[in-house]
């Protein structure tokens, strides 16, 4: 009789109360690039499927000899304003296998994953190229993007002050208490050309929408100053 191996199943909360620190997962998708560079990791290009009704459907897939796993990430949702009240917009479901044997091991959801990575990225790539001495970030979107920048980007570059704008004020000022203990100063800002102006680092954290209309213009960015898009 065959053994069924064992399976793990790691909900949205289980993974969220999971406390991965920033410059560990910043590491992590360095390792990553790395490894994928060198040829001791595959990866392909990201599969998309758009509907006529709004809705979005991504996957991808990886796979690390070294590691020992395949990985296929799922990423599912709709436009931002489309989405119920009470629910996220966007979704997320890994599968993760053994390399050798190709036996499944775990499904997990990403919501968080789907969140956090986007944030080490960024992170990653201002550790390389963001002025190390940057000190105010701009962040355009106060949504969870904005949140987990914040953090990520804290973990590479001295950031003192963050100016914040949002279309809605109240969004850009539940952000500003969500940082109050932080020890980071937080700034509200109605005019998004002042976060822009005043940033070191900017990122942009506008969520999905097909009604999205232009608010920033490139001439406001200061020379030196590092964007996250």
């Amino acid at each position: 009789m065959t053994e069924e191996p064992h399976f793990l199943y790691l909900t949205r909360g289980e993974v969220g109360n999971l406390g991965i620190d920033y410059a560990v997962m910043i590491d992590g998708v360095e390792a990553a690039f790395r490894a994928w560079t060198s040829g001791q990791a595959i990866a392909h290009p990201k599969i998309a499927s758009l509907t006529d009704v709004g809705s979005f459907f991504y996957s991808l897939n990886a796979c690390s000899s070294e590691l020992g796993y395949n990985v296929c990430h799922n990423s599912m949702g709709v436009q931002a304003e489309l989405a119920r009240p009470g629910m996220h917009h966007l979704n997320g479901m890994q599968i993760l296998s053994d390399y050798r044997t190709a036996q499944p091991l775990a499904a997990i959801d990403t919501f968080w994953a789907s969140t956090w990575i986007p944030a080490a990225v960024s992170g990653l790539a201002a550790r390389y190229f963001a002025r190390p001495d940057s000190r105010v970030l701009g962040i355009i979107a106060t949504g969870a993007q904005a949140r987990v920048h914040v953090p990520a980007l804290r973990a590479v570059l001295p950031i003192e002050r963050v100016v914040a704008y949002n279309r809605s004020r109240s969004g850009a000022e539940a952000f500003a208490r969500d940082f109050a203990d932080s020890g980071i100063e937080v700034e509200v800002t109605e005019d998004p050309r002042a976060a822009v102006e005043a940033a070191d680092v900017l990122v942009t954290a506008v969520p999905v929408s097909a009604n999205t209309k232009p608010i920033l213009d490139p001439a406001w960015v200061r020379p030196g100053t590092w964007v996250s898009l």
